[in-house]
């Protein structure tokens, strides 16, 4: 599963307003140097604030031999097509299209004929 942040930037900007004060003295370079450290820390901690984090579900299709194989053929074929523009890559890209679209057809009517008999 892919999990995947989200940021709610109003809510982000509110605890910044909220937590930020604008009186910082910086006269000494142990100064900055904490100032920095303060604000790394605000910001880390306005980020885990404002984020709510998902997991999205991933889809695992399990493909037949055949078609993986047709399907990185016919990858290699577009990529030669978008190189060379010539009509014989595209005439072999239209080929690799079809066999691929026949191919995914049938197993399609193949996987309802099976799962009708049950």
């Amino acid at each position: 599963m892919n999990v995947i942040n989200r940021i709610n930037w109003l809510r982000f900007k509110k605890y910044l307003s909220s937590h930020c004060s604008e009186s910082i003295q910086l006269r000494t370079p142990g100064d900055v140097e904490l100032s920095i450290e303060n604000f790394t820390k605000m910001m880390n901690q306005a980020v885990e604030h404002a984020s709510t984090t998902y997991q999205q579900p991933s889809f695992n299709r399990i493909f037949s031999a055949d078609i993986q194989r047709l399907v990185s053929e016919k990858r290699r074929a577009r990529r030669e097509w978008q190189q060379h523009r010539s009509p014989q890559h595209k005439a072999r890209l239209r080929e690799c299209t079809t066999r691929l679209r026949n191919l995914l057809a049938s197993e399609k009517l193949h996987r309802l004929k099976i799962s009708g008999k049950s």
